[in-house]
């Protein structure tokens, strides 16, 4: 480990030293002012580039300040450079002139700018196209400035923007803010998903990169996001893309991948697929989307092989999406969108496990029990997702339908045995199983959202109606043979061949309506105090209904004969009203293009009633619960911006929470086909009060070339009536579990992220650090002690990214996740379990179209800190691009070089740890074949 650690503080500190080195042929600066001399006012926002005088190419370029003054640095000296001034409706203005070599330093004065009376739209003249401009409030820079590899897509130009800043995971942000969505034409290119769009499209058919603010709601201004634009030139706004690819390998591996996304100025479709035995897993459209872009992938690890996965996996998984625009150019005031995706998905495992459970039960009586499990499942989904979205004169309906089908049918055959601290064998248990799963899950939702064309209006001016519905079914058919025996007592012998045929079925509906303005039907239009008073809600209702179906083989018979306790058809209704007050205070302070603070303050006073009535062939499920609670809600934050400095946000609030008990918690029915575990309920069991208290703070630097960001979360809370695990373990190691309600659980969470870039010319280091703490402070009965285990999780995660032009690209990975048990009742005992691992990647092109990919991952496992088989994954893959375009390529690929993975189960639950080994991916080699055809605009 001491290795890693030092190669770490090696990279560091060579990377800290990159800004001690100057070139001395770039230290010249120069300064000035744009300024109307025909009114005498200066231009802010207005553009002034720096060219080369000889090569025309373009060296810096910036915006004015308020006062129309403008420095730029790191400029050549003793050489013809051109200045190039443009401002809208204004002609361009340019000058000659030199820095001189003594002093480096040039004050140029008021550059005069004169109107161009015929300009009636943003047009410029007898020059290069400016590179950056200020249009309104939205930032544009034009494409056609920076020169970039032929080649080149939009994420390669994104990069070369100053102020953006794209990241190792695929994050974009402008001057230290986060991009919640890229637009191409002002629409979603294919999902949304920044990466499909910004590694597809070619630089040459991008216009312009516009940057702006788009604000979310009025009261919450630091609810407003950015986004970006990308503007394509005009007859580019139609075509195709997409990737073939396929490889087989040894030991009978294999890949394959394919995407085509056909798209015009309304309607976009894309379908994908794949189908590998080298666990690449895609969970949905979006995924196989981003990862089969014609950039690729590089250094990024999303799509390689999942040494972590358990078993022999076979994949499969396809999907479709689908955009139409009603409107061509919607924009944030008229939207009329069809979207939907479907995506299905299959995998085929192949399961070997063998692991040792221990369970402490005080300072020195423990038991472990062993576990061996061989099983073949397969696993089918079917996911699907429709939306509509209205936006007109103020009223926005959206509808959404989602359906998902999944089919489970699983073979396994487990077997138990369980031993006593002096590793005796009390007991075996063997259970074969055949499992066959199926459910259904639809949801509807309507929205409707009616805001007011100006502030003035009633009460009803302004309101929401949001709809859902839920249904979902299961259907489940299960063979359980199982044999239990307690090693040295022949007595104790039990044998089930027993089926279960069960259904379920819930509908849930809900209904919410919002009154933002509830508060003018009695103060009219001004707010009492400047308070907006608002009213929302929420109204519930869950019906269920379970029918379940058991069967015995008896012994003597052969046949199978109902179980007359397990049979059981159950039905529920639960109702559930959350209505509350809601009351908002905003204070804001405003000097134009200086700064702005918001303050809002928000409180929410809430009841809620629920309600269930069970109903059940069982009398002991025949029952009824109503409650009634309080529930407050706090809110404040505080919105502060310096333009050109920082962003500050902060944020805090209180609530409570109720969670009332189920029916199967409070009355199951109790089912022993296995001994070992047996789960019972709690009719006295009492509802779970939550109390918990949550501050947040962001900053974002808007310092465009050196990207600092940082945010901190904390929250903690407390239980009363925690519903506790009670476990009553007897001398043969069986457990009998409920649920049991006690006071003292509390948590505490903090967590955070820090991002960092450097932008040295064509180098740049980015810095992420994400750490994360969970104290958990937790009551549990243990054969009617009340314990209480403190559980301690610290996860940390550095990142550290290198990369020069698109050459060269490494990042340093490590992740360090601590969890540790400590039981606090009559006796006391600590368990931890600790996994680190430190990973290496890097990109190298070693020529204009041959790359060398490496990703390595070293992983330590302990217990209580002991080592336990350390091990390394090496992959490396070399990639070669072929033709003109770059429209095809083939890539060699090694995985697991070292052959070490070794499958490792290591994890802990409270006074449990389990370690153990399962089958798992080994060493392969493949070669992988891919094809890109693309084709933009009509030629």
């Amino acid at each position: 480990m001491k290795k890693y650690l030092f190669f770490l503080f090696s990279c560091l500190s060579t990377l800290s030293a990159f800004p001690q080195s100057v070139d001395t042929s770039h230290s010249g600066a120069i300064n000035g002012i744009i300024w109307d001399s025909a009114h005498s006012i200066v231009l802010r926002t207005a553009t002034v580039a720096i060219y080369d005088n000889k090569s025309g190419n373009l060296i810096a370029y910036r915006l004015t300040n308020n006062y129309g003054e403008f420095e730029l640095n790191k400029l050549p000296v003793g050489q013809s450079l051109q200045i190039i001034a443009s401002f809208v409706g204004y002609k361009t203005s340019k000058k000659v002139f030199e820095i001189p070599v003594v002093s480096g330093q040039l004050a140029i004065g008021k550059i005069n700018m004169a109107r161009e009376i015929s300009q009636l739209k943003e047009v410029v003249i007898g020059g290069p196209p400016p590179p950056i401009t200020m249009n309104g409030d939205t930032l544009e820079f034009n494409a056609g400035a920076f020169k970039l590899d032929p080649n080149a897509q939009t994420e390669d130009l994104l990069k070369a923007l100053p102020g953006i800043t794209v990241w190792s995971d695929g994050t974009i942000t402008v001057n230290g803010r986060e991009v919640k969505s890229v637009l191409v034409n002002g629409k979603p290119f294919f999902g949304g998903d920044s990466r499909v769009a910004t590694q597809n499209i070619p630089k040459s058919i991008v216009e312009k990169v516009q940057v702006y603010q788009r604000e979310k709601s009025p009261n919450h201004p630091s609810d407003s996001t950015s986004e970006i634009n990308i503007k394509l030139k005009k007859g580019k706004d139609r075509g195709y893309f997409g990737k073939l690819s396929g490889g087989y390998g040894s030991g009978r591996h294999y890949e394959g991948d394919g995407s085509l996304n056909i798209f015009n100025s309304r309607t976009q479709i894309g379908v994908a697929a794949a189908t590998n035995n080298v666990n690449k897993v895609a969970d949905d459209i979006n995924f196989l989307l981003r990862n089969n872009t014609f950039k690729g992938t590089g250094a990024n690890v999303e799509y390689q092989s999942n040494f972590n996965i358990e078993g022999l996996n076979k994949y499969t998984s396809a999907g479709a999406i689908l955009q139409h625009d009603f409107i061509p150019r919607p924009d944030y005031y008229n939207n009329n969108r069809l979207t939907g995706t479907y995506f299905f998905k299959h995998n085929d495992q192949q399961l070997e496990q063998e692991t040792q459970t221990t369970t402490t039960l005080n300072d020195s009586s423990f038991y472990s029990q062993l576990n061996i499990v061989s099983g073949h499942n397969t696993k089918q989904s079917q996911d699907a997702n429709v939306k509509y979205d209205r936006l007109r004169n103020g009223n926005n309906l959206k509808l959404e339908a989602n359906f998902r089908n999944e089919r489970l049918n699983s073979t396994s055959v487990t077997s138990t045995r369980i031993l006593d601290q002096y590793e005796n064998y009390l007991s075996e248990y063997k259970l074969s199983l055949n499992d066959q799963h199926h459910t259904n899950d639809v949801s509807v939702r309507a929205l409707f959202v009616h805001k007011p064309q100006s502030s003035a209006g009633t009460w009803l001016s302004l309101y929401e109606l949001d709809y859902k519905l839920n249904v979902k079914t299961a259907d489940e058919e299960n063979m359980y043979i199982s044999d239990y025996k307690v090693i040295n007592n022949g007595n104790q012998h039990q044998n089930y061949n027993r089926l279960y045929n069960n259904s379920d079925t819930r509908i849930q509906n809900n209904l919410t309506f919002k009154l933002p303005e509830f508060g003018t039907l009695f103060f009219g239009h001004y707010k009492f105090l400047g308070i907006s008073t608002g009213l929302q809600n929420e109204t519930k209702v869950v019906t269920g209904h379970a029918s379940t179906n058991v069967k015995d083989k008896d012994s003597l018979s052969k046949q199978y004969a109902i179980n007359d306790y397990l049979t059981n058809g159950r039905h529920e209704i639960n109702y559930t009203e959350n209505a509350a007050l809601t009351f908002i205070k905003k204070v804001s302070h405003v000097l134009s293009n200086r700064y702005e603070k918001y303050y809002t303050y928000e409180l929410d006073l809430g009841v809620q009633y629920y309600n269930l009535n069970s109903y059940s062939d069982k009398a002991f499920q025949e029952f009824s619960r109503s409650y009634f609670h309080f529930i407050p809600k706090v809110d404040i934050s505080l919105f502060s911006r310096a333009f050109g400095e920082f962003t500050n946000r902060l944020n805090a609030g209180f609530n409570t929470i109720y969670t009332y008990p189920s029916v199967l918690q409070l009355s199951p029915l109790v089912d022993s086909i296995n001994p070992n575990f047996v789960m019972t309920g709690n009719i006295n069991l009492k509802e779970q009060r939550t109390d918990q208290i949550s501050v947040s703070f962001n900053h974002e630097s808007e310092n465009g070339k050196n990207t600092f960001t940082y945010q901190v979360m904390a929250e903690a809370g407390t239980a009363r009536n925690y519903f506790a695990n009670q476990s009553l373990v007897d001398s043969l190691g069986r457990t009998i579990y409920s649920l049991v309600n006690a006071n003292g659980y509390r948590f505490a969470v903090l967590a955070g992220e820090i991002r960092k870039a450097f932008k040295l010319q064509d180098h740049q280091i980015q810095l992420i650090f994400s750490p994360a703490g969970r104290i958990n402070h937790t009551p549990g009965r243990v054969n009617g002690d009340l314990n209480y285990y403190d559980n301690l999780s610290l996860v940390l995660t550095p990142n550290l990214t290198y990369s020069y032009k698109d050459l060269v690209t490494v990042q340093l990975a490590y992740s360090r996740n601590y969890q540790q048990y400590r039981n606090k009742g009559d006796h006391t005992y600590d368990l931890s379990s600790l996994i680190s691992k430190t990973e290496v990647s890097g990109s190298v092109k070693l020529a204009k179209k041959i790359t060398l990919n490496s990703n390595t991952i070293y992983t330590s496992n302990q217990y209580n800190g002991v080592g336990i088989r350390d091990f390394t994954i090496w992959n490396a893959s070399a990639v070669c691009r072929l033709f003109k375009d770059n429209s095809a390529e083939i890539k060699v690929s090694a995985l697991d070089i070292l052959h070490q993975n070794k499958g490792l189960i290591n994890y802990g639950v409270n006074n449990s740890i389990t370690q153990g080994t399962v089958n798992a991916l080994r060493q392969y080699f493949m070669v992988t074949l891919s094809y890109f055809p693309r084709k933009f605009g009509k030629n």
